[in-house]
């Protein structure tokens, strides 16, 4: 029985189809798509892998409300890329070396951090060697893992952020491409970062670490930029944007092509918000705050979300995380209200139900970024719904670009004073 292979012999899998594949009429997707490999802030172009690509499969960092804090601590995505590579190139790569992908129409960009590469066992001039994944990350293992030498001293949140940020554009050892920031004013003040126990007085929590906790009062999130030249060099952005950062923006029923049907779940349900604050002076406090239904349905608790402002008693403060407390209760407080789980979206000319052309498949529904907040109508017909989107799963192929959007109901987020 013959062995099927990812490249030419292959019709389905074949490189060129990839390339000569035409969605929309008159375009390729190795017209529209860059892929490459880049070590640090260098790129040249025999780093080029679009037409190598084979498949692709990727999740976006996650964010999910209540996860550590009011929007959620970053969660790093993962990619999965198929490739055909008879030049094998990819015994070249440095694993602290970076994957790129760019759609070109729109200029959204993702980059991941070479965790794996793996290929087939074979002889030599046997096509099944040149079949290869490559497993890769959003954050390199050496941001998520203990950091060296990054101890801080109490800080507002905008220099904390900012001095990692730094530290991540300057320090040459970690191997980076370029990172920049776009970073929000907060004056809240972040206790100093400390070894970790037991450890060498070097040693200190990793960065993504110190950022998720450093962004409490916010959103942090990481953008891939494309390079001016064909991609190349892509660079990274940390972006810190306040809680109360939301961008509404509406979604036209006719961009989804599958939804869950709407559902009426515990799962969802909220009766209890519990928030853990820190003033200026380092000093905790935590409170709660119930829905009426509690006795009904128990606790179902969310939190205790992370604060860095003084909650222990009426102010400003207080009355900001009441507010979001109590928004969140109304949106998840009632196990009878439809909700929509995903939502997913496909490449390609939309048509009614009655096969008459409809609104023209818009790429930009295919990505969202964390401030977005999806406005659509309910399954149901109802008043329209907002959604975050928690995390994105894309899937390429040639010809098809598919994204299943995972969400949950947008809670009106309150300036934290």
């Amino acid at each position: 029985m013959p062995v099927a292979v990812w490249g030419d012999a292959n019709p389905d899998w074949g490189v060129n189809t990839w390339g000569t594949r035409k969605y929309p009429p008159g375009a390729s997707w190795a017209a529209d798509w860059r892929w490459w490999y880049q070590y640090a802030t260098s790129s040249t172009p025999d780093q080029d892998i679009t037409t190598k690509v084979v498949e692709a499969r990727w999740t976006t960092d996650a964010y999910t409300p209540g996860d550590g804090t009011f929007r959620g601590d970053c969660q790093p995505g993962r990619l999965q890329l198929r490739l055909y590579d008879p030049t094998e190139s990819f015994y070249s790569w440095s694993k602290l070396g970076t994957v790129w992908a760019t759609y070109v129409p729109t200029g959204d960009t993702w980059c991941w951090f070479i965790e794996e590469v793996t290929g087939r066992l074979a002889p030599a001039g046997d096509p099944n060697r040149w079949d290869v994944v490559v497993t890769a990350d959003t954050w390199a293992s050496r941001l998520t893992a203990s950091s060296y030498q990054s101890g801080r001293p109490a800080e507002t949140v905008t220099a904390r952020i900012n001095a990692i940020v730094s530290r991540l554009a300057t320090d040459t050892g970690l191997v980076l491409p370029a990172v920049s920031g776009s970073v929000a004013s907060d004056t809240h003040t972040v206790p100093a970062v400390v070894q970790v126990s037991g450890e060498s007085s070097t040693v200190f929590p990793g960065f993504l670490a110190q950022l998720r906790d450093a962004a409490s009062n916010g959103v942090m999130w990481l953008q891939a930029v494309a390079g001016p030249a064909r991609g190349y060099p892509g660079a990274l952005v940390i972006h810190y944007d306040l809680v109360e950062t939301a961008v509404a923006v509406g979604l036209y029923n006719d961009q989804v092509v599958g939804a869950s049907i709407w559902n009426q779940t515990i799962d969802n349900l909220v009766t209890e918000v519990a928030w853990h604050g820190v003033n200026n002076a380092g000093v905790a406090s935590d409170y709660a705050v119930y829905a009426g239904s509690w006795g009904v349905y128990g606790i179902q608790k969310l939190g205790p979300l992370r604060l860095y402002a003084d909650i222990s008693q009426g102010g400003a403060a207080r009355a900001a995380s009441d507010a979001m407390a109590n928004a969140v209760l109304g949106d998840r407080g009632d196990p009878n209200r439809p909700l929509v789980d995903t939502m997913d979206m496909r490449n390609g000319d939309r048509t009614h139900v009655n096969g008459t052309p409809s609104t023209a498949w818009d790429p930009t529904t295919m990505t969202w970024d964390p401030r977005h907040v999806i406005q659509w109508y309910r399954v149901s017909g109802q008043p329209q719904e907002s959604y975050w989107v928690v995390q994105t799963s894309h899937r390429l192929v040639a010809g098809t670009w598919e994204a299943s959007h995972t969400l949950m109901p947008f809670s009106q987020p309150s300036h934290i004073p």
